[in-house]
C-alpha cells in the first residue's frame, strides 16, 4: 500500500504535522509513504531545506537519502511508526517539492 500526503508550506511544524500524520498511517499498514509539499514562492530552496531539516529532526525519522536529490529532486527517509523502537514499522517517506508560485 502506498499513501501520499500533501500539504502546503507554512514552517517547520507543518511539516512536522504532516510527517506525523503519515506515521499513523505507518501504524496501520502503510510502507511506502510520500509527503507532497507545495511551496507558495518562486524560489522555494530555503524552505525545502528547511522541511528537509524539520523530517531529519523528527524523533522517529530514522535514516535519510538525498541519492535522488539532484536528478529527481526528491529526497528519502525511513521513520519509524509508534511503539517499541525494536518492532515498531518502518515506512519510506519521498519527499517531494512542489512550487506553486
Amino acid at each position: 500500500m502506498s499513501i501520499s500526503e500533501c500539504k502546503f508550506y507554512t514552517g517547520p511544524k507543518s511539516v512536522t504535522d504532516a510527517l506525523d500524520q503519515l506515521l499513523r498511517y505507518t501504524d496501520n499498514g502503510g510502507r511506502r509513504t510520500s509527503l507532497l509539499m507545495f511551496y507558495r514562492e518562486k524560489d522555494p530552496d530555503a524552505r525545502i531545506t528547511d522541511t528537509i531539516a524539520a523530517i531529519r529532526s523528527h524523533p522517529q525519522c530514522e535514516s535519510f537519502d538525498s541519492s535522488r536529490a539532484h536528478e529527481d529532486r526528491q529526497w528519502g527517509f525511513v521513520v519509524r511508526g509508534s511503539g517499541d523502537p525494536g518492532s515498531a514499522p518502518r515506512a519510506e517517506v519521498a519527499f517531494i517539492p512542489f512550487v506553486i508560485a
